[in-house]
């Protein structure tokens, strides 16, 4: 792994704990926040009920109404308090959304400036051009694969792509480099993988799958 791979795992682990920790923070003041819902919930159907019931009661006094309207109103005022630290607590959380999507736009602009160290040819260039450019990738003994199916051009370039990619790439970092549409690239690897190669793939953090040639295939292709 070169300086720029293992850069990019450290980068990725430290975001995937700060995502985490920070997923752990929200979860944990979201099932505080809905306690405090409840429980605001609770306290203003107390509040009503004791409103119709002093309402309906007419054998109540004069004076016994005016204290239990004293009451409500005191309950009130501390039901309002309550609302303001729920406000304050919503606040918080919102602090604590904005970190992480800060931490996300962090990250994403960190792998950019990762992805500026490849190549990526512009989409005026030919095959043939970028094939150059990324520097004649295999010798002309690579074009059949284990099954004896003979492998096109376009697919060699691909099998290339991945071979010297320093790190798993996604749909869209093929397109970039070789120009294709995604339906292109995959319809590409699955010949690719039904010729016998061994094409993987993991899935990242946003869902994206990264295509990658294990060590092993990469061996066996430098022995062909």
């Amino acid at each position: 792994m070169g300086f720029w791979g293992k850069f990019a795992k450290r980068v990725e682990d430290s975001f995937e704990h700060r995502v985490s920790i920070s997923f752990a923070r929200i979860k944990r003041d979201t099932i505080n926040l809905f306690r405090w819902i409840t429980w605001l919930r609770t306290r203003l159907e107390q509040l009503e009920a004791k409103h119709t019931a002093l309402t309906q009661n007419n054998e109540h006094t004069h004076s016994k109404f005016y204290q239990n309207l004293e009451a409500i109103k005191q309950e009130n005022q501390k039901l309002r308090e309550h609302l303001k630290q729920l406000y304050d607590y919503i606040k918080v959380l919102h602090e604590e959304v904005k970190e992480l999507h800060n931490d996300v736009h962090k990250s994403s602009t960190i792998d950019t400036q990762l992805d500026a160290q490849r190549y990526t040819p512009s989409t005026a260039e030919t095959t043939t051009q970028v094939e150059e450019k990324l520097g004649g990738m295999f010798e002309p003994r690579v074009t059949v694969g284990i099954q004896g199916d003979k492998l096109t051009k376009a697919e060699r370039l691909l099998l290339a792509t991945l071979y010297h990619a320093t790190s798993p790439l996604t749909y869209a970092e093929i397109s970039k480099i070789l120009g294709l549409s995604y339906g292109t690239i995959k319809n590409r690897l699955n010949r690719i993988k039904s010729k016998g190669f061994d094409v993987e793939f993991i899935v990242d953090s946003k869902g994206q799958r990264r295509f990658y040639l294990p060590e092993t295939e990469k061996i066996k292709l430098s022995g062909r």
